[in-house]
């Protein structure tokens, strides 16, 4: 790096690498309960309740088919 000109010794770090802003991320993730307002919200199974089987990319339909089902019109 010296021959191109370059001082290694005199960087200067400007912005986060990827790396430090997933680790940042993660360790403000929560999963472990799902929190509305500070209440802790207890999952419900079962018909009417419960959607389709995720087969690895049907998240997002699964969510919308949901949200449909749970309208009184819809049904």
């Amino acid at each position: 790096m010296a021959k191109l000109g370059i001082d290694i010794a005199r960087q200067q770090k400007t912005e986060k690498t990827v790396t430090e802003l997933n680790l940042e991320a993660n360790l403000s993730l929560t999963l472990s309960k799902v929190l509305e307002e500070g209440k802790v919200l207890i999952p419900v199974f079962g018909a009417d309740n419960t959607g389709m089987v995720n087969l690895g990319n049907t998240c997002y339909l699964n969510s919308v088919v949901q949200v449909l089902m749970s309208m009184p019109e819809f049904k």
